[in-house]
């Protein structure tokens, strides 16, 4: 339905938002602006929204140390009258957050301010009552629970309440009430008037006098007075006009030295020293045309910072984030020595009648001193390891082009890596190609020890990098060695990245004694030995054929996640092999098969089971990746490795690695053509060519009939099946067995019931032919009858077919 823009309602609403985008615009047209593009983030935000109570919300939910405290005032004009005992929630925690915030910023008087204000709107006397007591409690709990400078903060709450409060004796009421709820160790009365009449002298010499008269009056702790005497001084001091900055320096540096139980403690700085324009929030260097011109110190507070500098180098003294951000922007004080009176006054806290907390470190403040000290790599090294955590990642970066090499000489550099657990971070900083070419060859095996279980990225390029050293310096194939066979190293990635690296990217030589050694150890951590007590061990224990450990442990101990991770393992291996040229690839298999057929340090060297195992699943999964890589060519790539082989070059009783290369040849025919089957048949024995030598076709039976099944040339399910019957009646008449192995009768099961179409298996009890019989192909029942004759045949595939059943119903159900 169209809009009326006649129509009353339409026309309110139009002008209502037009009202609030001329407001909006009025705001982004001030001054104030310049301040809010200095962090994007708020800025694109405040754009956003064109709510008051929005924006200043927004505003009050970012870290205050970024905040110019003129922004706050700013948008809080636009919510003006909230109550702090006001119904309303969301009122409520705005105000309290809009208290906070002033608290940190120091901005007691407009704190006072927010509660008068709001003692104005109510007419209720019990109100206004309740209002001080929660406005007190509020300000209570900010300062001893976030703020680390209790007792400066809580002086400066005192002094900075207005004095002309009459109406209702509410000055004294509120007196009261502080004496109640925060307890100091002062009358609070009588530091009232003691400020209030230092404010009133303005020579440094009568102010002394006082302040000694002070101190002889005094029976309590003289810590507030003399906080409150050094304020004056060092206001007195700013308002000189006659003085240079060298003398007031010096002047400034004298006062301060008189008081170090008052500079020892973190918030001094910021509490002694006169406010100016952005002195409590951050200040980019980096802000462009600044109108606002506050990016520099003003010249009148250089001698402060000039004096503060002696006392932070000579003196033991602590800052807090305020001291820091006073003094950061003059570049008068050196970094490392900012950090040193931040680290110290982060480590512990004392809140009167409270427990000593832990004060953690601003990220925004570690970030910029680490920043300045690019330039210093003893210092930021220390500053870097003990706050890595709270570093961006750019300036991680940074930091470790400059402390690796920094670090060449060290034993150990993984310091400088320590605390990055989190993957995400970890991958960030370690593909910065600088980084990690500027690692050493003892560094890098530091971090492939320490890192190797971390995310396969971050492995690989570390691995990768060390064999280019490995490789370019020429190091002793033992360093590598030792490296592969070190027990810190526990992932499976870790090894097979060594193994691609080593045998892909090298030299081109084959260094036997490592791809052993990665090979056995990956057997270990997939398929590893179970004690009698049911732990793993090392010890290559004495077992036989008839009792294979490798086949218990396999079947009964691994779970089928394990045994994945076994076949994922072995795959991964094998990819890296398939891509090596024939005679490599002959080489690696004619080692292997010798280390497991000979050597005493393999993990299952008396395990003829496990050996046959490997050596099949290894070379099975070459050749997929070799089939799937060349296709047609892949007959051509397994000729020519035949070719190559010299029969003594292989190991007498090791046969097994030549009977699945040419298992493999079998199959590979087939899968290229599967009408050469019934050509291998007429032409048996078949002949290699170089080698002269014929292979008799009868073991290789299996081959072909698995290379038929395997197949993807036919044009549907019946075709396959009616070409697979016609060659097992061939092999019949050729008075070659025709039964069908184990592997092959559970690909055919899975053909066929895939080929249901999506229908399920009927839950019955019946026997396994019926449960067969039941799935609904599209198959001719003929067809189908024979093949599930012939794998009935198999006297291991009755149970084999209830477990494939039975895991395609649950599939089927889920």
């Amino acid at each position: 339905m169209p809009v009326n823009e006649y129509s009353i309602p339409h026309k309110i609403s139009q002008y209502l938002s037009d009202l609030l985008i001329k407001e909006n615009e009025r705001f982004l047209d001030e001054p104030i602006q310049e301040l809010i593009e200095r962090i994007p983030n708020l800025s694109n935000e405040l754009k956003r929204s064109i709510d008051f109570e929005n924006k200043l919300f927004t505003i009050l939910s970012y870290d205050p140390i970024l905040i110019d405290p003129r922004i706050y005032l700013h948008y809080y004009e636009g919510v003006a009258g909230l109550s702090l005992s006001s119904a309303s929630l969301s009122e409520t925690s705005l105000k309290k957050l809009y208290i906070e915030r002033l608290l940190y910023h120091r901005k007691f008087h407009l704190c006072w301010q927010l509660f008068l204000d709001s003692c104005n709107n109510s007419n209720n006397n019990n109100n206004t009552l309740n209002e001080l007591d929660e406005f007190l409690e509020i300000i209570h709990n900010c300062l001893r629970n976030k703020s680390d400078s209790y007792r400066f903060s809580l002086l400066d709450l005192i002094i900075n309440l207005p004095q002309d409060i009459n109406e209702n004796n509410m000055l004294q009421q509120i007196i009261d009430s502080m004496e109640y709820i925060y307890q100091p160790d002062f009358n609070i009365e009588q530091i009232i008037q003691i400020s209030v009449n230092m404010n009133q002298i303005y020579n440094l010499e009568e102010l002394e006098k006082y302040y000694l008269q002070c101190q002889q009056d005094q029976n309590q702790n003289t810590f507030e007075l003399d906080v409150l005497y050094l304020k004056r001084v060092m206001k007195l001091i700013l308002q000189q006009q006659e003085s240079t900055t060298t003398s007031k320096k010096s002047i400034i540096q004298n006062y301060l030295l008189q008081f170090p139980h008052i500079t020892s403690q973190p918030g001094w700085l910021s509490s002694i020293f006169p406010l100016f324009n952005s002195s409590t929030n951050f200040v980019p260097n980096n802000i462009g045309n600044n109108k606002v011109n506050d990016n520099k110190t003003p010249n009148e507070i250089v001698p402060f910072i000039e004096a503060s500098k002696f006392i932070l180098t000579e003196r033991e003294t602590k800052l807090n984030e305020l001291d820091i951000l006073y003094i950061l922007r003059s570049n008068l004080v050196k970094p490392y020595t900012i950090y040193s009176a931040y680290n110290q006054s982060s480590s512990t806290t004392i809140v009167p009648n409270t427990l000593q907390k832990k004060n953690r470190k601003n990220k925004i403040i570690i970030n910029e001193l680490t920043r300045n000290l690019l330039n210093d790599p003893p210092r930021l090294q220390i500053i870097y390891k003990q706050n890595m955590n709270l570093l961006n990642e750019s300036l991680i970066i940074e930091c470790l082009n400059i402390l690796i090499p920094f670090s060449e000489n060290t034993t150990n550099c993984n310091e400088l890596f320590d605390k990055f657990d989190e993957k995400i971070r970890l991958n960030i900083i370690i593909q910065s190609i600088d980084i990690v070419n500027k690692l050493n060859c003892w560094q890098l095996e530091n971090l492939i020890l320490k890192y190797n279980y971390h995310e396969h990225k971050f492995t690989r390029v570390l691995i990768n990098q060390y064999l280019y050293l490995y490789k370019s310096k020429a190091m002793g194939s033992n360093r590598l060695i030792e490296l592969t066979k070190s027990k810190q190293i526990k992932s499976r990635n870790a090894l097979l990245e060594i193994n691609r690296a080593s045998l892909l990217r090298g030299n081109g030589s084959i260094d036997s004694t490592l791809i052993c050694i990665i090979f056995d150890r990956l057997i270990q951590l997939t398929v590893p030995k179970q004690s009698d007590g049911g732990g793993t061990t090392d010890d290559h224990e004495t077992i036989t054929t008839k009792n294979s450990q490798f086949a218990l442990q396999f079947k009964w101990n691994l779970t089928t996640i394990e045994k994945n991770k076994f076949h994922q393992t072995i795959r991964s291996f094998a990819q890296t092999l398939s891509l090596l040229t024939p005679d490599k690839l002959l080489q690696v298999l004619i080692i292997l098969g010798k280390y497991m057929s000979d050597n005493q340090q393999f993990y299952y060297h008396n395990d003829t089971e496990a050996k046959n195992y490997l050596i099949k699943c290894l070379t099975n999964d070459i050749f997929q990746f070799i089939n799937r890589k060349m296709g047609r060519n892949s007959v051509d790539y397994i000729k020519s490795l035949l070719d190559q082989i010299n029969q003594d070059l292989l190991h007498v009783g090791e046969p097994k690695v030549l009977y699945w290369i040419e298992y493999w040849l079998f199959k590979s025919i087939v899968l290229n053509d599967y009408q050469k089957s019934l050509e291998l048949l007429s032409n048996s024995p078949v002949v290699i060519q170089k080698r002269n030598k014929p292979i008799n076709l009868t073991k290789f039976i299996p081959a072909i009939i698995s290379g038929i099944i395997d197949n993807k040339q036919f044009n549907s399910i019946e075709e396959k099946f009616e070409f697979l019957i016609k060659f097992l009646s061939d092999l019949k008449l050729n008075n070659f067995n025709n039964k069908l192995t184990m592997n092959a009768s559970v690909k055919l099961i899975n053909e066929i019931i895939k080929s249901s179409k999506g229908n399920k298996i009927k839950n019955t009890h019946d026997n396994t032919t019926n449960n067969i019989n039941s799935l609904n192909t599209a198959t001719k029942i003929n067809n189908k009858s024979q093949l599930l004759n012939l794998i009935q045949s198999n006297p291991k595939m009755k149970q084999a077919i209830k477990l494939i059943v039975q895991h395609h119903k649950n599939k089927s159900h889920s």
